[in-house]
């Protein structure tokens, strides 16, 4: 209902409103509850739990003749509860620390160290601006070091200029690329979205499709965006309150 307006206006004169999209490739350094976005759903929620509160009251205290129809309606009012915390979770935006989606994958890599070192490693995620690697335990490396990373196309090896970016040892250690020419760009695309084998598995990761595993999963979304609501509105007064006491003392005469 609260969508009618503005597709009523595009479907009037299309070129009257603006079509705002999520900015491409930024960053989310802290994650936040976004309560403008959320206002509709929050007012949608508290009618349902109060049609739920009637619905108990008429259960119990009056018309108790009409069980079953009370019953099918609580039913019914639970589930959209339930919905509606799924979409109180989409509000909450979790801390985006990649620009871009990387794709997990298991690819022979090659490191080569400013000092002359080379080591064997495994490329288990890449994207457009960088790439995880897997090393041998106790490599020397630290954050913002240079080092070239070498990745196969059939027989052929392309080398591409990259930057520590994170390290933890032996689990895992992110890189990304420093600024690459044109031809670098279609290397790295042909060593790794290009590959014939780098899809072969995509669909694996994938479970069938089960009706009613997929309603368990929407109502732990569901008890999870209250959650997030919850944690939310009450950092949010714990935020506020300090701010209020200190007008309270700046209004009074001294």
């Amino acid at each position: 209902w609260y969508v009618a307006l503005p597709t009523t206006v595009a479907l009037i004169n299309p070129r009257l409103g603006k079509f705002n999209v999520t900015a491409k490739g930024g960053l989310v350094d802290e994650p936040y509850f976004d309560w403008v976005i959320s206002r509709p759903y929050t007012v949608l929620v508290l009618l349902n739990f109060a049609a739920f509160g009637m619905g108990l009251l008429r259960l119990f205290f009056w018309n108790t003749e009409e069980t079953a129809t009370v019953l099918l309606n609580l039913l019914w009012t639970v589930y959209s509860i339930l919905m509606l915390g799924a979409a109180l979770g989409v509000a909450s935006e979790a801390r985006q620390v990649r620009r871009m989606h990387r794709v997990a994958t298991q690819l022979p890599a090659t490191l080569y160290q400013d000092d002359g070192t080379v080591l064997q490693a495994l490329c288990i995620d890449f994207s457009m601006t960088g790439v995880g690697l897997q090393l041998p335990e106790g490599t020397p490396l630290a954050v913002g070091d240079k080092v070239q990373v070498g990745l196969w196309r059939n027989d052929m090896e392309c080398t591409f200029p990259a930057t520590v970016m994170l390290h933890r040892g032996q689990s895992a250690t992110g890189f990304q690329f420093d600024p690459m020419t044109r031809e670098q760009q279609i290397d790295l695309v042909q060593c790794t979205f290009a590959r014939p084998d780098t899809w072969r598995q995509w669909n694996d990761s994938h479970d069938t499709d089960r009706p009613l595993h997929g309603l368990q999963e929407i109502a732990q979304l569901g008890v999870l965006g209250y959650r997030k609501f919850w944690t939310s509105l009450v950092e949010s007064a714990r935020s506020r309150w300090p701010l209020r006491k200190q007008r309270r003392q700046e209004r009074l005469p001294a």
